[in-house]
């Protein structure tokens, strides 16, 4: 298990982690279903990792470089200190939400986020081509079918406006996990951003660096691959 972090027991500090854990509740709701995601995908070993922890290790770290008083940027700084430690457990620490070239990265995701489908002997759907191979995709440890757990289908579910077939129908829930998998890394951000942390489109750009039709793309394209299955 993941080492346990020990949190100061000054005044500031619990004044501090109350505040901010009231005003961003979605912050451990982000990290929770991100390192969950993860899990799904073989990037990191199953129940090694604390998302309580990881959230203490963030409050702890932004405690340590701002000071106790919540600022609403902040909001910002917590969100891009979260996806660094999960980018970071799946040893992707190169792509940091800090790294000045990160739209230009999100350029070539696009372009490569081009999903086709198929049927297969029996009629069900399949993916006709892999996403482009890009040099600093991160690849699966499993070959393993891949099931998003039903938590995470549920909120892509209210998320990207999708039925719930994908609950009730396994060749569907396999495809979602397939496509999901997919997913570029910082594409991926964004949709994990949107999806669990509850972020518009306007902070997900801000907390990236972007430009905002950038995000607006990737939410697009992505929901609209969802849509096809």
């Amino acid at each position: 298990m993941q080492e346990e972090i020990k949190k100061p027991e000054s005044p500031e500090f619990k004044k501090f982690y109350s505040e901010l854990e009231t005003i961003i509740p979605e912050l451990k709701n982000y990290i929770t279903f991100s390192i969950t995601a993860a899990e799904n995908q073989g990037l990191i070993d199953r129940g090694y990792y604390s998302p309580e922890g990881i959230l203490d290790e963030v409050y702890l770290q932004v405690f340590e470089q701002h000071g106790n008083n919540y600022r609403p940027e902040l909001k910002a700084l917590l969100f891009k200190t979260s996806r660094q430690k999960i980018i970071q457990l799946v040893r992707d620490e190169e792509y940091t939400p800090n790294d000045p070239s990160t739209g230009g990265f999100l350029k070539e995701e696009l372009d490569a986020l081009n999903f086709k489908f198929t049927a297969d002997a029996e009629g069900g759907i399949m993916i006709q081509d892999e996403l482009e191979d890009i040099s600093y995709h991160q690849e699966r440890r499993s070959k393993e079918p891949i099931y998003l757990d039903d938590e995470l289908v549920a909120q892509l579910i209210v998320r990207f406006h999708l039925e719930d077939k994908f609950i009730l129908a396994k060749d569907r829930r396999l495809l979602l996990g397939e496509l999901y998998t997919a997913i570029p890394s910082i594409c991926k951000s964004i949709v994990e951003y949107y999806v669990y942390g509850k972020l518009n489109e306007k902070e997900i750009a801000s907390i990236l660096n972007v430009d905002q039709s950038s995000v607006d793309r990737v939410l697009n394209v992505v929901g609209e691959k969802f849509q096809l299955i």
